[in-house]
């Protein structure tokens, strides 16, 4: 995705700007008099979150800041080889 902003903005906005751009990837590009004069880009493509396998995927969940997520409402018993293990 590509966002154009004129340069008076960005000034303001940097950080916001740069805070986008590393995290969701998106390139911007920067206007002065409504002509193109610099580009922000990602210096590295944005990291994937984590993925869970197993019975923890439907328990577990990763946020865009990668801070692992617990549903204690899901937590309860699992069938392990024929024997009842409790989660709680």
């Amino acid at each position: 995705m590509i966002i154009r902003k004129p340069l008076s903005e960005a000034k303001s906005k940097l950080n916001e700007l740069i805070r986008q751009v590393e995290l969701e990837g998106v390139e911007i590009v920067l206007l002065r008099h409504g002509q193109e004069c610099a580009r922000l880009v990602p210096a590295k493509p944005p990291a994937e979150a984590p993925r869970l396998m197993g019975f923890a995927r439907d328990l577990m969940s990763f946020n865009s800041e990668s801070d692992l997520q617990v549903d204690e409402s899901a937590w309860g018993d699992i069938d392990v080889d024929g024997r009842k293990i409790s989660l709680k």
